[in-house]
């Protein structure tokens, strides 16, 4: 019975916070379900004790519906896609302590060949520096013709970020355990994750055609 209040309360908050997706803005998803997080957020800060810690667990996804601006460097070869200061605001996505263990920085594992030919093959991709701002995406060895294609698709690209909750940290909903958190979801338990966070609770990002909802980049962070 208490099973069923729960779905139905969670069901009852996500449902009420649907957004409408378009081109050119942001939207958050729980559990695959468009939300508006900030009034999931205001939710989670005044519920009821025994609602508090429905959310946990829960697998929170953050998407940027297109509008990248590119600056390539034709010297050099690499290509900037940047996106706006206030990305993905609303998660808590680093670690808040420098000498503690926990999600430290993103890293390139894997390029798409359809658009990135040639010389980004498994073997011989260039690694970009340790990714610790996703306002800028820097691709190295991108050729002019590939810099032209992406250029043709700049409104096209965007982002998706994805992981689980861990509870709120100032105002965000947070996806490591680490901090002061508010509302915070026991690391042991394992709606969460279990004991290592780390691999019970991956943070991915991705850069995708939103048109064709290709991935183009795939980056995973790095516990350290």
């Amino acid at each position: 019975m208490f099973q069923i209040l729960k779905i139905t309360i969670l069901s009852a908050v996500i449902l009420a916070s649907s957004p409408i997706i378009s081109r050119g803005t942001e939207t958050y998803f729980i559990d695959n379900q468009p939300v508006l997080l900030y009034k999931t957020i205001n939710w989670w800060y005044d519920c009821l004790e025994m609602e508090s810690r429905l959310l946990c667990g829960r697998q929170v996804r953050y998407q940027n519906n297109g509008d990248a601006r590119l600056m390539y460097n034709k010297s050099k070869s690499h290509i900037d896609i940047i996106f706006s200061p206030k990305v993905a605001n609303m998660l808590s996505i680093f670690k808040p302590c420098h000498p503690c263990f926990g999600p430290s920085y993103f890293q390139l594992t894997w390029i798409n060949p359809s658009y990135f030919p040639g010389n980004f093959s498994k073997e011989g991709m260039p690694l970009p520096p340790p990714l610790t701002d996703i306002n800028t995406l820097t691709l190295y060895r991108v050729s002019n013709e590939t810099a032209h294609r992406l250029k043709t698709i700049e409104k096209y690209l965007g982002i998706t970020l994805e992981g689980k909750i861990n509870g709120l940290s100032d105002g965000r909903i947070a996806l490591h355990p680490l901090g002061n958190l508010i509302k915070g979801c026991n690391p042991l338990d394992k709606e969460t994750g279990g004991e290592d966070p780390k691999t019970q609770s991956p943070i991915s990002l991705h850069l995708i055609n939103t048109n064709t909802h290709e991935v183009l980049a795939e980056y995973l962070m790095v516990w350290e």
